[in-house]
């Protein structure tokens, strides 16, 4: 009977016991199933006896689907190798083992996150979570810190320069100190400063240059030539090129170890003073975003040389910029390089240079493989620029003529804002032939300008379904911005070549009046004194007839007749002054130093009376020109020269050739006679100005002269020292194209 007694009361004592477990295996159950994880247990051998799916997936993911199994049956070899490691670890360390790995799920790659922890019954938890999102939010987060980094660094190495500037007024050390800070964030091996005065480029200083460039001594000329030239007349806010040896024709040596060149002006109120040149030793070296960072360096350091006080005011405009980078990290990527692209687009006023960057920026924002621009020519859609192929050499092959076959005809319809095939090859069989044949995805969006289309962008992806709708609506904001700045450079272009012919006409036109107000005055001055002996003598002689002097008749009509001889010198000269320009010769090629040696047998009579020697340099170039005329102008110069030798025992003439002007060689007639006096060097190319009154002509000759040369395109000064001799330059142009054609 006792244990009857006893087993109740053992029943009664297990039953709240029982109850327990239940409530508490009820709410592991619970937890276990609103878990985000994925759990399994997995025995010694691999082998898995449990699994709880994560939340929500009980059906995707049913249990009995995994239980049963081996790791290496589940996972693929990678992740089934790190699992059996990870098991081993735990056991032996009887610690939480934790590893990553990657895997493929619904078509997409996720980052998954295993812990594995020792059970007490000799099997092993593994616990998966998906942590995809975690890893895109922390490199994300890394990114931006990143980058927030370089910019600050970029700010204070900028406003720590400023700092150091002003602190000297040491123009060297300024210069010094901008390089060396320079390279702080923009990774140079060669760096160069140059002065820029006129037509001269001068450097300054230089840091690890070759040892054949010297400092100071180094001098180029700026010309078309030149790679800084765009640059140093303000036509680019700098210059950069990735490939030098390929792009730019003046590095030789000692600049052929350069591959990367970037320039930058030195600008202080509008003028450009200087220019920063870095040079690298490796191709593409440089970046767009550093051109754009050394360009304001330099704005601000050139402000800063030019005056030092300016520091208080940039450091505020740093602190703006500072938060304006700031403010600009929040904003959407995508939108900010539409912004920039769009920009750059819009400041280029040159169309052909505006339409290449719309396909370099558009790259930036739509990931397309090729692309080109198409412009309507009538019923033609005519590629203009293109971007990842080549213009075919079939000019039928870049035309398109616009009906209903055209894929892009319901843009320039305008029934649709664009127009986007996932695989262009199925609608349109064209597409499938040579050279057509790599495309499949397709988009063409339209460019129009005050409601009007004028073309379009087309973009091309070799993968099937390569563009969204979002890239076809980016690319179609993007397009609208782009067509206005094309619609801008035509504009500009109209009215720069509008405003540079009426600035042409209105300058020669002021040119004229002011010639003909001379020529009035001195043909009314000088016609007078010939006149004026005609008159008197006149009456001189009525006195002689009536006192039957003979002699003195005969002295009176002589000096009657001089004078008509000189009116009649004065106004056919005058006669041949007014046909120049008016009556032209055909222009023609021809060697100077040939017609040089002509004209000085023309006047050898002269030069031999005075034992003049004459020097013409052999190696002149050939001119493009009147040469009956030019043959005039030499004839001139030399007689003149041979006329004003004065009393030079040794007297010599010499032509020849120094440099270049506008792309123009200057030539000059030089000797070694009285000289001209400074005070008179404008006015010898005067109507009817001689110097010396004793001396035979009429003052019209170097007024001549001077008309020719600038009818055929050059200009005539000179340059003199009284006692020491003359020498007149002037330039002619050497092609037709150098030479303006009048717009009077």
């Amino acid at each position: 009977m006792s244990w009857v007694v006893a087993f109740a009361r053992e029943m009664t004592q297990r039953a709240p016991i029982e109850r327990a477990l239940r409530e508490s295996e009820a709410r592991v159950r619970a937890l276990f199933s609103a878990f985000p994880d994925m759990i399994l247990e997995l025995s010694l051998d691999g082998r898995i006896i449990h699994m709880v799916p994560p939340k929500d997936f009980e059906k995707t993911m049913p249990a009995d689907y995994f239980i049963g199994k081996q790791i290496s049956e589940v996972f693929n070899e990678g992740t089934a190798a790190q699992t059996t490691f990870a098991m081993q670890r735990a056991i032996e360390s009887n610690q939480t083992n934790i590893f990553e790995f990657e895997t493929i799920m619904g078509g997409k790659l996720l980052m998954m996150e295993a812990r594995l922890v020792a059970n007490a019954s000799n099997t092993v938890l593994m616990m998966i979570r998906d942590i995809t999102q975690r890893k895109w939010i922390e490199k994300e987060r890394e990114d931006l810190i990143s980058e927030l980094e370089i910019k600050n660094e970029e700010s204070e190495t900028l406003r720590r320069s400023l700092a150091n500037i002003v602190g000297t007024f040491e123009f060297i050390d300024i210069i010094e100190r901008i390089l060396v800070e320079i390279k702080r964030v923009i990774p140079y091996d060669t760096a160069s400063v140059w002065r820029v005065e006129g037509n001269q480029q001068y450097i300054i200083t230089g840091i690890d240059l070759p040892p054949e460039i010297e400092i100071p001594g180094t001098v180029l000329v700026v010309n078309e030539n030149n790679s800084a030239y765009p640059l140093i007349m303000g036509t680019l806010p700098y210059v950069l090129s990735n490939d030098v040896q390929a792009e730019l024709k003046d590095f030789q040596a000692p600049h052929d170890y350069v591959q990367s060149w970037l320039a930058i002006p030195l600008k202080t109120r509008g003028n450009i003073i200087g220019l920063i040149a870095l040079d690298g030793k490796n191709r593409d070296q440089f970046t767009e975003h550093q051109a754009e960072l050394a360009v304001t360096f330099g704005n601000q350091v050139a402000i800063a040389l030019d005056n030092a006080r300016l520091f208080s005011e940039l450091q505020n405009e740093l602190e703006e910029r500072r938060k304006l980078i700031a403010e600009l990290e929040i904003k959407n990527a995508e939108a900010e390089t539409l912004r920039e692209s769009v920009a750059i687009v819009a400041a280029t006023l040159e169309k052909s240079e505006a339409i290449d960057r719309i396909l370099e920026q558009l790259e930036r924002v739509v990931p397309f493989d090729s692309a080109s621009v198409q412009l309507i020519n009538g019923n033609m859609l005519e590629i203009v620029s293109m971007r990842g192929f080549d213009f075919s050499l079939n000019e039928a092959d870049n035309r398109f003529e616009l009906n209903e076959d055209e894929p892009a005809y319901p843009v320039i319809r305008g029934d649709a804002p664009y127009v986007l095939y996932d695989d262009i090859q199925i609608p349109i069989p064209a597409f499938r032939e040579f050279p057509h044949q790599r495309i499949h995805a397709w988009m063409a969006v339209p460019l129009r300008v005050k409601g009007q289309i004028i073309g379009i962008i087309a973009l091309d992806g070799y993968q099937v379904g390569q563009f969204s709708e979002r890239d076809a609506q980016l690319a179609v904001t993007y397009a609208n911005q782009v067509a206005i700045a094309l619609e801008n450079a035509r504009l500009f272009s109209d009215l720069q070549t509008e405003l540079s012919l009426r600035k042409k006409l209105i300058l020669e036109l002021e040119n004229k009046n002011a010639e003909l107000e001379r020529f009035t005055y001195t043909v009314s001055h000088d016609l007078k004194s010939p006149l004026f002996t005609i008159r008197g003598f006149l009456g001189y002689l009525e006195q002689d007839a009536v006192s039957g002097n003979q002699m003195r008749l005969k002295s009176d009509i002589q000096r009657i007749t001089d004078a008509t001889d000189k009116m009649q010198r004065l106004l056919n000269e005058l006669l041949e002054l007014s046909r120049v320009g008016r009556l032209k010769n055909e222009s023609t090629y021809f060697s100077f130093a040939e017609l040089a040696s002509e004209a000085s047998e023309l006047v050898q009579g002269r030069i031999m009376e005075r034992g003049i020697a004459v020097h013409i340099d052999p190696n002149l170039p050939e001119v493009y020109g009147d040469r009956p005329r030019l043959m005039e102008v030499l004839q001139n110069l030399l007689d003149n020269a041979a006329k004003f030798m004065g009393d030079q025992k040794e007297p010599y003439i010499e032509i020849g050739r120094d440099g270049d002007e506008d792309g123009k060689p200057i030539f000059y007639v030089r000797d070694n006679g009285m000289g001209i006096p400074a005070e008179h060097f404008e006015r010898v190319f005067g109507l009817f100005n001689k110097l010396d009154p004793k001396t035979d002509g009429t003052g019209i000759g170097l007024a001549l002269v001077k008309r020719i040369i600038e009818v055929n395109g050059g200009r005539i000064w000179v340059q003199s020292e009284v006692g020491k001799g003359s020498t007149f330059f002037f330039t002619l142009p050497t092609s037709s194209a150098a030479r303006p054609d009048s717009v009077i």
